[in-house]
């Protein structure tokens, strides 16, 4: 699950960097933030790694808006 949860932070916090809503220095601090919350989790499933990844961008969101 660590490899999703990454790829789906990653994805949202290029994006909020792009936008110019979130400093390029904040990208590994959200980054790690998802991987410490969700970045343990087993998949075993397609449906699972949806789950996780959906997880994973709203994570990064909450912590986009924070910064």
């Amino acid at each position: 699950g660590a490899t999703t949860a990454l790829n789906a932070a990653n994805e949202m916090t290029v994006a909020a960097f792009l936008a110019g809503e979130l400093p390029f220095m904040a990208i590994a601090h959200v980054n790690e933030a998802v991987m410490h919350t969700l970045g343990s989790q087993q998949v075993t499933s397609i449906d699972e790694i949806i789950a996780l990844d959906n997880q994973a961008r709203q994570c990064a969101t909450a912590h986009i808006r924070k910064q």
